[in-house]
């Protein structure tokens, strides 16, 4: 049931990430994007505040009762062409 919780919050966090057009940019805090509070509910288990680690990327961790952890990292869709010119 968790890894359905967890697998749910990756899948709305895709969909939301390309739902922008295709010169979308990263939020500028990343953490913003989701509550600790919705983490924990999707864990079954309290998390910490998001740890942003760079421009595009936040983690939240939960040590007790189990170490979990979530994160959630953005990446810009790129233009078809781009795929090729790389």
């Amino acid at each position: 049931m968790r890894l359905q919780c967890v697998a749910g919050i990756a899948v709305a966090c895709l969909a939301f990430a390309c739902a922008g057009s295709a010169h979308a940019q990263a939020p500028s805090d990343p953490c913003a994007q989701i509550a600790a509070a919705q983490v924990s509910s999707s864990l079954g288990e309290t998390v910490g505040a998001g740890q942003k680690s760079n421009a595009a990327t936040c983690t939240w961790v939960a040590d007790k009762p189990l170490h979990q952890v979530v994160t959630l990292m953005y990446s810009p869709p790129r233009r078809l062409g781009d795929a090729e010119d790389a």
